[in-house]
């Protein structure tokens, strides 16, 4: 039995929910291409079901297609059509016992004209957004009646097709936070001015989704507790703003924070721990009399309890927790939290869908792809044959401890060989910063999980064709990494002191009071400079990059944060700025045809890695076939290397 808080019965209004979790709304990109609930759509709500979560709050869905519309996969809910897939998707989220809210929702300023049918983006006022830079029309007060009415109707439409209830979203910069923020609603009529007028709009979808949809139906309302931009809401106002929506008819508010113009402040990177920004949940709950969802970057179940013990929501939030961990609920209660996958911010998800495509997760590649993945992932525990086939792998880091877990999995007797004696191959480096301690939770995950799956892992053994051989095994995965990427001119060179990232990372401590060129913008030639110029080492670093942008395939959200770090503590970062030459004093650099010379006591080289194993050296009598995955097929990140490892897994399941 577990008597945590968490695992308690809740309610939001008249609607039970099994335990104080919720999975707030994302994102995702896996609606069709005609807006309506895909099958993938309903295979990755109905995981994160049967995974225990109490509520499921949808990503936010279209209340108006010819305005409204924020990304191209979005679901809509406006028209009968939309009927029969949200009946599909509330049937399968209830079969596994969790309760289901739709989010209503419209972008008002925050998208693009180009997405819209009618061709131009309506707000409260005419200000464009920071991010987006294109300028709205004012609405008209008719069509503040006809917005608030596209609200309720698509609440009745959620009713009828089995939702439990709404969530209005008037959060995050959207359509109706414009509205509430002073900021950003410059009206001078009934809708702005004063906080009663500002928050009006809102208050009227409540008053009209309880008129048409009964008493019995669950209303949320997201709020942004705080703005955190230059005369925009802050806690007093929304505070009280809750307050009015309670007496409105709301029966939950989900406190979130900031807009656009501070995106990784509600899409959190590593940087931000565990509820750094719980008081606003907390000061709202102690102003109203209905239950908060507050979300607070969760990231373990031990401090999900903790705020609900401190008083801080009623119900936890979690979002890319489930993502990573779809399993994160069930895991909690039968306490196995040493087993849940830990979402390790790297915003892999967010970079996915916002460049036009579904979301992804560097440490679960089955998101998106649950129905495909579903023969590898529906055993709970291995399948251990007698005499089975064997399978080698090559490597101990992400990939090759992941795919060594599905082949137990499916039924193969796997050893991993590991030539070092620490276990996790790069993800040793990727997590240089102690903010970055995730990663090293997420390795020992891996390592758990494989162990426990039954795989043998031997460390200090180098993997050559011919060890490997002598295991007689079916299928091999190379797995083993790749090599820093280093031109031989940078390496034969004048200067007295050039390093690979890879000599450098473990001894950033010792490299003090010295004036540093980093050839390489990408995330490890950034997090390496974040690490060199850390207060009281006396550094001078500066990051060399020849292309146009930092980070690499980084989300700019984390690549943009350790730049302005670096910058902000006297260091420099350099765009457009191609090395040449080395002397005995520093570097070379072209920038728009000039020659620039860098001083430098010490060179690092971050430019990447490749993969340079041979697979064709492991093949033989008897080997079915030899996979590459990871860095040693080609250098890439963490989200590559699980990527690699399913895939080739279930390549050979198709058999």
């Amino acid at each position: 039995m577990n008597d945590m808080k968490l695992f308690t019965p809740g309610q939001i209004g008249a609607v039970p929910i099994r335990n104080r979790t919720v999975m707030t709304a994302m994102g995702n990109g896996l609606a069709a291409a005609d807006s309506t609930v895909s099958e993938d759509s309903i295979e990755f709500y109905s995981a994160r079901a049967r995974g225990g979560v109490g509520l499921i709050i949808t990503e936010y869905c279209q209340v108006d297609s010819q305005t409204g519309v924020s990304s191209p996969r979005q679901i809509a809910l406006n028209n009968p059509r939309h009927l029969a897939d949200i009946e599909k998707l509330a049937t399968a989220i209830h079969q596994y016992g969790a309760k289901f809210f739709v989010q209503l929702h419209h972008p008002g300023r925050q998208t693009k004209s180009s997405l819209q049918p009618a061709g131009e983006l309506i707000a409260p006022s005419a200000i464009p957004c920071p991010l987006i830079q294109e300028k709205p029309r004012e609405m008209t007060l008719k069509e503040i009646g006809g917005m608030i009415k596209k609200f309720v109707t698509s609440a009745v439409l959620a009713k009828t097709a089995g939702a439990d209830g709404v969530e209005v979203h008037a959060a995050h910069g959207y359509l109706l936070n414009q509205f509430l923020s002073p900021a950003t609603n410059k009206r001078t009529d009934a809708y702005g001015g004063s906080l009663e007028n500002r928050a009006k709009i809102v208050e009227q979808i409540i008053g009209g989704i309880r008129q048409y949809c009964g008493p019995k139906f669950g209303i949320s309302v997201r709020i942004s507790g705080e703005e955190y931009i230059e005369g925009g809401l802050q806690l007093d106002e929304t505070t009280q703003m809750a307050q009015r929506f309670e007496k409105a008819g709301a029966d939950a508010i989900n406190v979130s924070n900031a807009t656009y113009a501070f995106t990784y402040k509600f899409m959190e990177p590593y940087f931000y721990p565990e509820g750094w920004k719980k008081h606003l949940g907390k000061t709202i709950k102690e102003a109203v009399n209905i239950p908060v969802i507050a979300v607070n970057t969760v990231k373990h179940p031990a401090f999900a309890e903790s705020l609900l013990q401190e008083g801080v929501s009623d119900f936890v939030g979690l979002a890319r927790a489930l993502v990573a961990d779809p399993d994160w609920v069930n895991k909690a209660k039968k306490k196995q939290s040493d087993d849940i996958i830990p979402c390790i911010g790297c915003m892999h998800c967010l970079n996915e869908y916002t460049g036009g495509r579904c979301v992804k997760c560097a440490v679960n590649p089955r998101v998106g792809r649950e129905k495909q993945f579903a023969n590898l992932t529906k055993k709970s525990t291995a399948v251990k044959i007698e005499n089975g086939p064997k399978a080698v792998v090559v490597g101990a880091g992400p990939a090759g401890l992941t795919a060594a877990k599905l082949l137990v999995h499916e039924g193969y007797d796997v050893t991993v060989l590991e030539k070092n004696e620490a276990l996790g191959g790069t993800l040793k480096a990727a997590s240089i910063s102690d903010e970055k301690y995730l990663i090293e939770e997420y390795k020992d995950v891996l390592v758990r999980q494989a162990k426990n799956a039954g795989v043998k892992i031997e460390t200090g053994v180098d993997g050559t064709p011919e060890v490997v051989k002598s295991y007689k095994p079916e299928r091999v995965f190379l797995a083993c990494g790749g090599v820093p990427i280093a031109p031989q001119a940078f390496l034969e060179n004048d200067h007295p002191n050039v390093k690979l990232w890879n000599d450098v990372i473990d001894h950033c401590a010792d490299i003090n009071n010295q004036k540093i060129a980093i050839i390489g913008g990408g995330v490890t030639g950034l997090e390496l400079g974040d690490e060199l110029t850390q207060e009281g080492k006396g550094n001078h670093v500066t990051i060399v990059e020849m292309l146009s942008s930092f980070g690499g395939t980084v989300s700019p959200m984390i690549s943009g944060v350790l730049v302005k770090r670096i910058v902000g503590r006297g260091s420099e970062a350099l765009l457009n700025h191609r090395v040449v030459s080395f002397d005995q004093k520093g570097i070379n650099c072209v920038h728009e045809g000039e020659e620039i010379h860098i001083d430098a006591d010490l060179v690092i080289i971050a430019m990447g890695i490749r993969g340079e194993i041979n697979p064709s050296d492991y093949e033989g009598e008897g080997i079915k076939a030899v996979y590459t995955v990871g860095d040693a097929r080609r250098g890439g990140t963490i989200a590559s290397a699980t990527r690699d490892a399913y895939e080739s897994v279930w390549r050979i399941t198709q058999e």
